[in-house]
C-alpha cells in the first residue's frame, strides 16, 4: 500500500477552481486505485491515464453531489500512469481532504459501503503464501478445477477412497498405510510372476539417492555397434566388443584423441593447447637460418623456451622431431630469425 502525494491534497477550492495532481504516478506494480474525499460542496472527478506521462490515452469523470461524510472510491489500474483532477462545479469550498491510496491486493466489499468492510485475504495462509484450508470441505454437482501450479501435492488420510474410472474400482489403504489397487481389468501381457509390470513412455528417467544394483545380472547385454557386453568381475569391469575383441584395443585409445594443429604459417606463430596427450611430433619447413625453439605455457599466456629446438642453417629446409613423455598444457615455437616457414604438430 502507498500514499500518492502527487494525487493528494487538503487546500479547499474556490468555485471553478481545479486540483490537478503535481504529477503521474507510475501505478504498474498496484492492483488498484483507492479515493478517499471529504468536501462539504458537490465537485466532478476525473480520472486521467496515460502511458507515457505525456499523452491523455483514457479518462472518466463523475459528477459528486454534496455529502458530509467522506466518500469512497474504488478504481482499477487501466494503464501505467496516474494523475488524479478535482473540479469545484457547486461553490466555493471550506473543507477538501482527498487522499490516493494504491493497494498491491485487491479488496473486496460486502453490502455495506462503509471502508471498514473492505477485506484483503490475508490468512490463513502458508509460509509461500497460499490459501490454506482446513476442516471439512464438501464439494457437490459437477466441479472444474484450473490447476495452474507445476506439481499438486495431495495428502489422503481417509481410510477409503472411491474412484470411478473404466480401470480403477477402489483406492483403499491398510493398518500400516499401505495402498492398495483394486484393478477391474488389465491386460495379461502386463502381469508378470504376479506383478504389475509399468511401461515407461518417458526418453529418461532422473534417479537421485542410492540405488541398488545387487538384482543386476551379472553380464549386461549392450546395444551398440561396438559393444557387446559389460560385466564386473572381482571389483573388475570386463567390455567386450562385437568383434572378437578387435574393435578396442586399449582403454587408453577409447578415453584420448589423437589431433593436429598448425604452428607456424609465414612468420606468424600460433600457441596451441594439448588435451591429455603423452607424445607429439612437431614437424614442417623453413625458408632460411633460424633456431626454432619449443616453448611451454600453463595458461596460453607465459611461455617457456625449453630443451627442445632444431638448428635450422644455410637456405632452411625440412624438419621435424618427437616429444615422449609430454604433459605442458599449451606449446608454442620460438622463431629466432622470423623466417618464413609452416610447422605443425600431431600429438595422441
Amino acid at each position: 500500500m502507498s500514499l500518492s502525494l502527487n494525487n493528494s491534497t487538503i487546500v479547499p477550492l474556490l468555485s471553478n477552481g481545479s486540483f490537478l495532481g503535481k504529477g503521474y504516478d507510475n501505478i504498474l506494480d498496484f492492483a488498484e486505485i483507492n479515493i478517499s474525499i471529504k468536501c462539504d460542496v458537490g465537485y466532478t472527478l476525473t480520472y486521467i491515464y496515460s502511458q507515457d506521462k505525456l499523452t491523455v490515452d483514457y479518462d472518466t469523470s463523475q459528477v459528486i453531489d454534496a455529502n458530509i461524510e467522506t466518500q469512497f472510491y474504488k478504481i482499477p489500474v487501466n494503464d501505467r500512469y496516474f494523475r488524479l483532477k478535482v473540479d469545484a462545479t457547486d461553490g466555493d469550498m471550506t473543507v477538501l481532504n482527498v487522499q490516493t491510496i494504491y493497494k498491491s491486493v485487491p479488496t473486496f466489499n460486502n453490502s455495506g459501503s462503509c471502508p471498514t468492510s473492505n477485506v484483503a485475504i490475508t490468512g490463513p495462509l502458508n509460509g509461500d503464501g497460499s490459501v490454506r484450508v482446513g476442516g471439512s470441505l464438501t464439494l457437490g454437482g459437477s466441479v472444474d478445477a484450473n490447476i495452474t501450479n507445476s506439481s499438486l501435492d495431495v495428502d489422503i488420510t481417509n481410510s477409503e477412497l472411491t474412484v470411478v474410472n473404466s480401470q480403477l474400482d477402489k483406492l483403499s489403504f491398510d493398518s500400516l498405510d499401505n495402498l492398495n489397487i483394486n484393478l477391474n481389468s488389465v491386460n495379461s501381457s502386463f502381469i508378470d510372476n504376479d506383478g504389475l509390470r509399468v511401461s515407461v513412455v518417458n526418453a529418461s528417467i532422473p534417479v537421485s539417492g542410492s540405488v541398488s544394483v545387487s538384482n543386476f545380472p551379472a553380464t549386461q547385454q549392450v546395444s551398440n555397434g561396438s559393444l557387446a557386453s559389460m560385466s564386473f568381475d572381482t571389483n573388475r569391469l570386463n567390455v567386450l566388443d562385437s568383434d572378437a575383441n578387435t574393435k578396442l584395443t586399449n582403454i587408453y585409445n577409447i578415453v584420448n584423441s589423437r589431433g593436429q594443429a598448425q604452428m607456424l604459417n609465414g612468420t606468424a606463430l600460433t600457441a596451441v593447447e594439448l588435451p591429455n596427450v603423452k607424445s607429439c611430433t612437431i614437424y614442417g619447413n623453413v625458408s632460411g637460418a633460424t633456431i626454432l625453439t619449443v616453448q611451454f605455457s600453463p595458461n596460453g599466456i607465459d611461455f617457456y623456451s625449453s630443451q627442445y629446438s632444431v638448428n635450422m642453417t644455410g637456405t632452411g629446409g625440412d624438419f621435424g622431431f618427437v616429444i615422449d613423455g609430454l604433459c605442458a598444457k599449451w606449446i608454442m615455437l620460438n622463431n629466432s630469425n622470423n623466417v618464413n616457414g609452416v610447422a605443425f604438430v600431431d600429438y595422441c
